[in-house]
């Protein structure tokens, strides 16, 4: 008989966050909110809840698993110096893994089709990434990035497959896609979901960091303040 494990699994990259617990491959509960500006508030609460409504302790956890984005620059933050704290408290290890991949791998998807995944980044940009299907799972293609929906859009026009577009970014800048042939969207998973993300650490293949602090976040670009600052400095220059 093989190791049970029993996950905790964090969400904090987009507007949607929580927690999910999967013990032995079976997902116990999960916890989901869509206020982002509040994951700092409900975050460790949820995961603390899920863990006394299954009876167990935080010390009893085998890992956490946490998104490391691209997505959100403070939920990111959030997200894992509560999994950093827990992966000490607990003595498991943590797993990373990114929120398009996480994205890509939602069983409702299936594994028949080219996954492009989506999110929206915000100030008019999203964040994109292709996985190609081997068989029966889900490889990346090239890596995560951050770019203009228009450009997005020109390069999916020079592709000869077929794909599904998944993610909230897709679906904010539908009309822009509606041209394109050969591409579908499925209503279905808006945003990461940290139980899909225990379920591809319970199946293998994510490699378990033993070492917190070697967990960071990808963010792909400045958090909001900083670009700011770099857009005003030029004209506070100029006045001077």
């Amino acid at each position: 008989m093989g190791t049970i494990m029993k996950l905790l699994s964090l969400e904090t990259a987009t507007a949607a966050g929580g927690a999910a617990l999967v013990i032995d491959g079976v997902v116990i509960g999960e916890s989901m909110t869509t206020k982002d500006r509040r994951h700092a508030e409900t975050l460790l609460p949820s995961a603390i809840e899920l863990l006394a409504q299954a009876g167990i302790t935080v010390q009893e956890l085998d890992g956490i698993v946490i998104d490391v984005g691209p997505g959100l620059y403070t939920g990111l933050r959030v997200g894992i110096a509560t999994a950093r704290s827990l992966a000490m408290a607990s003595g498991s290890g943590l797993y990373s893994l990114t929120s398009l991949e996480v994205l890509a791998n939602d069983e409702r998807l299936g594994t028949s089709q080219t996954v492009l995944s989506v999110l929206d980044a915000r100030r008019g940009e999203v964040f994109a990434q292709y996985f190609t299907v081997e068989n029966g799972q889900r490889f990346p293609q090239g890596e995560p990035r951050v770019l203009l929906p228009g450009d997005l859009i020109e390069e999916m026009d020079t592709r000869p497959q077929s794909l599904v577009v998944v993610g909230d970014g897709g679906v904010r800048y539908q009309e822009l896609f509606a041209h394109l042939q050969g591409v579908e969207f499925a209503p279905v998973p808006l945003f990461p979901s940290p139980a899909t993300a225990a379920m591809m650490v319970e199946r293998g293949g994510v490699t378990k960091q033993d070492i917190p602090s070697d967990v960071t976040p990808i963010y792909l670009r400045d958090p909001d303040a900083v670009a700011n600052f770099k857009v005003a400095a030029p004209s506070r220059l100029a006045d001077s």
